[in-house]
């Protein structure tokens, strides 16, 4: 079964997408599992709230690091593995390009030992079969953050040189890797960027066409 994820800056629609997806494959009776990163466990979301929150302790870029990659490996253990095990496709909020984007090309670390701790942090048989990029200008995105009024957590308090960089990052790596990424443009509407990845599917043959 399909292990897909999903990635983007913050407001380019992976929520939405994702929960319109959900009900699509509801109605085809397919069974899967809907998580995201950091977070999808109990302790995941305890380091998610750590993390994200703007007005906690200040935490260092390699602290944050470590901390979502401790999230990650126990989403992996209790989450992915076991709905792979039973079947389920599993569609994820983010994975480990999220933290060689915002980690290594947000925050400047070493991308050496991103990827080492990525590789760590991963097991080698944890693949997904498809990534999907929702990618838009930054300006979009902080359009998009201000008209929805939502407090801003530390990643989106970050400056726009910031994220620029995660998003030059995300679309380098989808181009190295065009056979397993899907580019969206996030500035299409719900219902078409749905579309799009029930098409994609199909010709994955993961559904009937």
């Amino acid at each position: 079964m399909p292990f897909i994820v999903f990635e983007g800056l913050d407001h380019s629609g992976k929520s939405t997408l994702i929960e319109s997806l959900s009900k699509e494959l509801k109605k085809e009776e397919v069974e899967f599992i809907s998580t995201r990163e950091p977070g999808g466990t109990v302790l995941g979301e305890k380091i998610r709230e750590v993390v994200l929150n703007p007005y906690g302790e200040a935490i260092s870029s390699e602290t944050e690091i470590l901390l979502i990659s401790a999230s990650r490996r126990d989403h992996i253990e209790k989450v992915i593995i076991p709905s792979i095990e039973m079947g389920k496709w599993v569609i994820c909020d983010r994975f480990w390009p999220s933290t060689s984007a915002f980690q290594g090309a947000g925050r400047g670390l070493s991308p050496e030992k991103v990827k080492w701790l990525n590789q760590f942090t991963v097991p080698e048989d944890i693949k997904p079969d498809l990534w999907i990029l929702l990618d838009m200008p930054v300006a979009e995105k902080e359009k998009r953050s201000h008209i929805k009024g939502h407090s801003s957590d530390r990643f989106e308090m970050q400056d726009r040189q910031f994220h620029q960089r995660v998003r030059e990052y995300y679309l380098s790596l989808a181009k190295e890797n065009a056979a397993s990424w899907h580019v969206l443009n996030a500035l299409l509407s719900p219902e078409e960027l749905t579309a799009q990845v029930i098409e994609e599917f199909k010709k994955r043959k993961w559904l009937n066409s």
